[in-house]
């Protein structure tokens, strides 16, 4: 077992360390954290805007796609019958399997709005290294 005295001496040091080498490289540090205040920035509004086109660019990689469709909004809109015809099944509550449902017959049957309202496209990215 390691001794605790040693352990929280050896980390003490260490910070004393950190924070001299901190001290004697201020002007140093002082623009690296700068720098780095602007990349997370930066990192933020290309991250939104990548997001907000649902594509990859550059160090942002469009990892996976999933595309739901919200039962319920759906039928409320087509009724039951076309709910059924769809894909969709309903117990307790409606339910439709992505996998399940027709998606060309649901776009020959619904509009831009409709479609808009009950289908939502989750885009997850593989986000770049953080320097």
């Amino acid at each position: 077992m390691s001794n605790p005295q040693h352990l929280v001496e050896v980390h003490a040091e260490l910070l004393r360390q950190i924070y001299a080498y901190r001290e004697y490289y201020a002007d140093i540090f002082v623009e690296y954290f700068k720098l780095l205040d602007q990349e997370k920035i930066a990192r933020k509004h290309a991250e939104d805007a990548v997001r907000a086109s649902g594509r990859s660019y550059g160090d942002w990689q469009v990892h996976n796609t999933t595309t739901k469709v919200d039962a319920q909004a759906l039928l409320d809109l087509v009724g039951a019958n076309v709910f059924v015809a769809l894909g969709g099944t309903i117990e307790q509550k409606p339910v439709i399997k992505s996998k399940q449902i027709d998606m060309e017959k649901l776009k020959e049957r619904l509009s831009e709005d409709m479609l808009s309202e009950i289908i939502k496209t989750t885009v997850q990215y593989k986000k770049p290294e953080e320097p």
